[in-house]
């Protein structure tokens, strides 16, 4: 269920465990220039919602990077099963050659 949010209050911003946020949101004010915390809030948000999906879409190109890799690595391994096989029988054929 969304809510229309029309005012945020934040208390107890000074109780022990909220040390974390108000460093936070202190970084925000000095890095973006914000004057108040209450106009922190909006950036906060909106800056977590861009970075969950840059995030996403660092997953995905991951995703597609490592079946890429998988695919070269099975491609190859192949090669390197025909070179080896190509070896064998080259040595094979020396010893032919060698024995006549």
């Amino acid at each position: 269920m969304e809510k229309d949010f029309k005012t945020i209050v934040l208390r107890n911003m000074d109780s022990r465990g909220m040390e974390q946020t108000v460093k936070i949101m202190n970084d925000v004010m000095q890095t973006e220039g914000y004057k108040t915390a209450q106009s922190v809030i909006p950036f906060i948000i909106t800056d977590y919602a861009r970075l969950k999906q840059r995030i996403n879409d660092m997953r995905i190109d991951n995703a597609k990077m490592i079946d890429n890799l998988n695919e070269e690595n099975r491609r190859l391994n192949n090669r390197l099963q025909q070179v080896q096989k190509a070896l064998y029988h080259f040595q094979q054929f020396q010893i032919l050659t060698q024995e006549l």
